[in-house]
């Protein structure tokens, strides 16, 4: 036998010894008026970033590159501006107020309001989101017709997870007046695989939720007073369980003479051609292996409200 102590002195024994090196976790604080962006780049796997309670107005804030890295906002915190996660791995985002700068970043100046999501993220994989609010004040919807998502998830993202988040656009009323109608935008477009959406609430949006990945869980969200689809699916092996979609804002087409289309709780889109990226649909344009399971749809749960429409099923 050869003791602890003899095999550290010796390295040429029969048995090395192999010592460990434990990373050592740190938790930063920043307080508003701190630059939260340089907090992000010295951070190191497994930090925390801790924000204390307070506004904190950002340009356009770039998690680029960062593993094993949480952000965790204390009650009361808020961000106006627009954060991207790029090519990152196992990034956790809790408890934070999120809303759109409703100036456009100086760093991407040809980026215009309509199509900078509050939250964006790409090539990243094992993000999880959690406790979130996020909304856009001034919506850019064209006539009934949403052009941009508060939370947008590319398609070369994968394991992204939100849930127990609240999303609205628009003032924050239940009784939207027909321009503000026209003017939501959709909550969630998410292209990436394995997207996990649960337990949300989406208020006064143009669609609550578009889901054109394969492998997505879609449950137990709440989407009310939307003025086109609740859910829109285009993607390849979706669970929808157990949702709840009410309330249609019905776009009165009657004032300015535009045609506006029926309205969906759940609608389902064969994937076009141009939709396929790296064959992930293998020649097949028919949507296969969706399931519908225990959703519930109201029309409206407010008899007497203005502009209710008829909304089809599925």
């Amino acid at each position: 036998q050869i003791s602890d102590q003899a095999k550290l002195n010796n390295p040429n024994s029969s048995k090395q010894v192999v010592k460990a090196v434990s990373l050592v976790e740190a938790t930063q604080t920043i307080s508003p008026g701190e630059s939260l962006q340089e907090a992000i780049q010295s951070a190191s796997p497994g930090d925390t970033i801790q924000l204390s309670p307070g506004t904190y107005n950002l340009d356009n804030l770039r998690i680029q590159g960062k593993h094993e890295l949480k952000i965790v906002g204390e009650p009361g915190t808020k961000i106006i501006g627009n954060i991207q996660i790029n090519d990152s791995k196992n990034i956790s985002i809790e408890n934070i107020h999120i809303e759109g700068s409703q100036v456009r970043s100086v760093s991407q100046p040809h980026l215009t309001e309509m199509n900078v999501p509050e939250l964006f993220i790409n090539g990243s994989t094992d993000i999880t989101l959690t406790g979130l609010t996020i909304n856009h004040l001034n919506g850019h919807g064209e006539k009934g017709n949403s052009v941009r998502s508060m939370l947008e998830i590319g398609p070369t993202s994968q394991g992204v997870s939100i849930s127990d988040s609240h999303f609205f656009s628009g003032p924050q009323t239940l009784t939207p007046t027909p321009q503000d109608q026209r003017t939501l935008v959709n909550g969630i477009r998410s292209l990436g695989s394995d997207t996990v959406i649960e337990r949300n609430t989406f208020n006064n949006v143009g669609i609550g939720i578009q889901s054109g990945g394969v492998g997505a869980t879609l449950s137990k969200n709440q989407i009310t007073h939307f003025s086109q689809d609740g859910i829109q699916v285009y993607g390849h092996q979706t669970q929808i369980i157990e949702n709840t979609i009410t309330d249609l804002l019905y776009l009165d087409s009657a004032q300015d003479g535009d045609k506006i289309a029926h309205h969906d709780a759940i609608q389902l889109w064969a994937p076009e051609p141009s939709d396929d990226r790296n064959g992930r649909y293998k020649g097949k344009y028919a949507l296969e292996n969706v399931q519908i399971i225990g959703n519930t749809i109201k029309s409206t749960t407010d008899l007497n409200r203005a502009y209710q429409g008829v909304l089809q099923g599925i």
